[in-house]
């Protein structure tokens, strides 16, 4: 099998560190600077992975373009339309990840039981909320640039979310 790992922050270098003791070939894109020299010595990596896209196409059937990330469905659409074998998500399941409104809605339309979700625009507005109604909340940013910070709070009173909100940089 030939993988092309592409990711941010090389998320899954135990799988290719796994996948290569396995003897597969195993080539990793890393996004993040700070993260560049994850796996430095022990995996291949490149700086531009649609330079590799004839090296996974020449694999035939055991090509795999694995993405780590949320928020690439439509390219992973486009590679998947070009015959590659993609493991990742999609423009639709982009959509369901980070449109949370629109997922909880679909669920609904579907039957499902769904957790009571609310939307701030603005931080104050979640601080606000938090202080009139005090208990165990997740904080879900409904943006893959922030995904990262999401955070399932474990304080009763909703303190942890609370400091969290307030601590958060203006800018991601």
């Amino acid at each position: 099998m030939r993988v092309l790992g592409i990711g941010n922050y090389c998320d899954l270098a135990a799988l290719y560190l796994r996948l290569s003791a396995e003897r597969h070939e195993v080539k990793v894109f890393i996004d993040a600077p700070l993260c560049q020299n994850i796996l430095n010595g022990m995996i291949a990596k490149t700086d531009d992975w649609r330079s590799e896209l004839p090296w996974v196409k020449s694999a035939g059937g055991e090509g795999i373009i694995l993405f780590e990330n949320v928020s690439c469905g439509g390219l992973q659409d486009e590679l998947r339309k070009e015959g590659f074998n993609v493991i990742g998500g999609s423009a639709f399941g982009d959509r369901l990840e980070i449109d949370r409104a629109y997922a909880q809605s679909l669920l609904a339309e579907l039957g499902l039981s769904t957790a009571e979700t609310r939307h701030f625009s603005k931080r104050q507005e979640g601080l606000r909320f938090l202080r009139e109604r005090p208990r165990r909340y997740v904080l879900k940013f409904n943006s893959p640039d922030l995904a990262h910070r999401n955070f399932a709070g474990g304080f009763a009173d909703g303190r942890d979310i609370s400091a969290l909100l307030q601590n958060l940089p203006d800018t991601p």
